[in-house]
């Protein structure tokens, strides 16, 4: 009898979600509010001077979601409080 080989391969499915954010920085807290499926209210202690909020906000939303920091993007709203995020979410099989 021949022995039949088996070809493992790792299939990487990649999807993302784009998170609307209210940044409230400054505050004397670090929270995060989920509003609706893909609105939060994000409340951080950094102050928004040279990106430090902006920088705190993707921080936060990576640990919440349970990805990397490169996987956090922010698409829109850098000088302004209401903030588009792409949070890039990874399966692999």
């Amino acid at each position: 009898m021949r022995a039949i080989g088996l070809k493992l391969t790792r299939i990487i499915l990649s999807s993302f979600m784009l998170i609307k954010v209210k940044v409230f920085p400054s505050a004397g807290k670090k929270e995060i509010i989920k509003k609706a499926e893909n609105s939060f209210e994000i409340w951080i202690k950094e102050k928004p001077i040279k990106g430090m909020a902006n920088r705190a906000v993707a921080n936060a939303l990576a640990e919440y979601f349970g990805v990397s920091r490169d996987d956090v993007k922010m698409i829109s709203g850098f000088q302004r409080r209401n903030k588009v995020f792409k949070v890039s979410l990874s399966c692999r099989t």
